[in-house]
């Protein structure tokens, strides 16, 4: 019985496959981030005849890429978890109205309030694909799956109390062996056995609190925190965001020699003055300042890039 309900699963998968057409793709599309350079290949060689794949930078401004997306109308809307919640929220609100046939969230954690909301208003099932940069598909998840298949038939991954370690199994000429990756998995069990592969639960690492400001118009718009992994400052070896109010922020580094202070400041302005600017939040007022080491978050008693200080 099992086996024929996720035989009779997949083949509506493959139903709703043949009718996409058009791919919304809601992430940092500027950055080196291994989830975008594969979902653009589909704007290369013959994918591009058979899909029209449109990216929409998560950080452009929100109202402008609510327009564009509702002009859009794509089949189907992938992207971070965080964008794709908030673009349903303001589909809640009426700012939107797309609908997709089929909705993939990766990046980050699908917890149940953002999973709930995402198929109460797009009324689809919701795909949770959960991959890194250095190994793009680590495993898949689905309603139908309650949990996360790993990909265990291309890597070796090992589940440690605090991390885990992956090795792949295509990559020949340089292979990633035993890599790190400070992902929590949690092994469940597979009641359901719909792929020889093993099953761990919903709620995996990486998160980062978004930055949510008034911009330049007074409305409510954020930064999502991935568009810094991407930056590269001369001198700084870590950096970390400390939100103060609505509309001001404390950039705190670490400059290891202290003779380049005065130029990594430099550049870290101009760098964080074009996020500003791309995102209409030249209102926002912040700070840099440098320090021996970062904020410990209180509760988890790990570094955070984001935290919130009012």
């Amino acid at each position: 019985m099992t086996e024929a309900l996720s035989a009779n699963t997949r083949l509506q998968k493959m139903e709703k496959t043949r009718k996409i057409k058009k791919v919304a793709f809601y992430a940092g599309v500027d950055g080196r981030f291994g989830g975008v350079a594969l979902a653009l290949q589909g704007r290369k060689g013959f994918a591009k005849r058979l899909i029209d794949l449109r990216p929409f930078d998560i950080n452009a401004p929100l109202e402008e890429t609510l327009e564009e997306i509702n002009k859009f109308q794509p089949d189907m809307l992938s992207g971070y978890t965080a964008g794709i919640s908030i673009l349903a929220r303001c589909q809640q609100e009426g700012r939107i109205k797309i609908n997709p046939i089929i909705v993939m969230s990766g990046g980050e954690p699908l917890y149940e309030a953002d999973h709930n909301l995402m198929k109460r208003v797009y009324k689809v099932p919701i795909t949770n694909a959960y991959g890194a940069s250095e190994a793009f598909c680590l495993g898949m998840g689905g309603d139908e799956y309650d949990g996360i298949y790993l990909m265990d038939d291309i890597h070796y991954i090992e589940i440690m109390e605090d991390h885990i370690l992956v090795t792949n199994l295509y990559n020949y000429t340089q292979p990633i062996i035993r890599y790190r990756l400070n992902d929590k998995l949690t092994l469940k069990e597979d009641n359901k056995k719909q792929f020889p592969f093993r099953l761990v639960e919903n709620i995996i690492g990486r998160e980062e609190t978004l930055l949510w400001f008034n911009n330049d118009k007074g409305e409510k718009d954020y930064i999502h925190p991935v568009v810094f992994t991407s930056l590269s400052i001369r001198g700084i070896e870590k950096f970390q965001i400390v939100l103060k109010s609505e509309e001001s922020f404390e950039l705190l580094v670490i400059i290891p020699d202290r003779n380049l202070e005065a130029m990594a400041h430099n550049e870290a302005k101009i760098s964080f003055d074009k996020l500003l600017i791309k995102k209409e939040m030249k209102n926002v007022a912040y700070t840099i300042n440098t320090v021996e080491h970062p904020i410990i978050d209180k509760i988890s008693k790990k570094y955070k890039m984001v935290l919130k200080d009012y």
